[in-house]
């Protein structure tokens, strides 16, 4: 690995967004447990209900689809635990990175290499733009990481 004091865009862009997606995933999951325990999995099924009813755009159609869909109580709690556990996971992967730890580099290339094939398959069902961002910038980020592996690998081994 670089010094920690090294200028790498690459590894700040890859410690950026895994930190912040694993933020804002754990937040969301958090969000989810307090509606649940709250009582409003029933209200966030009318309110799909009333866009679904509403809505013209294709896609405002399929937000309303997917929170009709997801709106049970069952549903919220495993939506928010797959949330959390990503979320945990990726953070975990981001502040490994920023504290320049040996094993971060591997967690990220195994985690987001581990899913790429899922995301692959998402696309099997329907292709849209979103699906093909995030497998295009998980496909990047692997790749990235994968190369400093084998690039300090090989330093390393060298050295020895």
């Amino acid at each position: 690995m670089h010094a920690p004091g090294t200028n790498d865009v690459g590894l700040k862009l890859v410690i950026a967004y895994k930190t912040v997606k694993g933020a804002v995933e754990l937040a969301l999951s958090i969000m989810l447990v307090a509606a649940v325990a709250g009582g409003l999995a029933d209200m966030l099924q009318e309110f799909a209900i009333g866009l679904r009813l509403h809505v013209t755009r294709a896609w405002s159609f399929t937000v309303a689809e997917f929170l009709f869909n997801a709106a049970t109580r069952d549903n919220l709690q495993l939506v928010s635990l797959a949330l959390g556990m990503d979320g945990l996971l990726t953070f975990i992967e981001g502040w490994g990175l920023h504290l320049r730890k040996r094993w971060a580099p591997w967690l990220v290339v195994l985690a987001s290499g581990f899913l790429l094939p899922f995301e692959v398959l998402e696309l099997s069902h329907g292709v849209s733009l979103g699906r093909v961002l995030v497998l295009l910038v998980n496909l990047a980020i692997v790749a990235y990481m994968a190369s400093r592996v084998i690039r300090e690998h090989a330093t390393h081994g060298t050295h020895a």
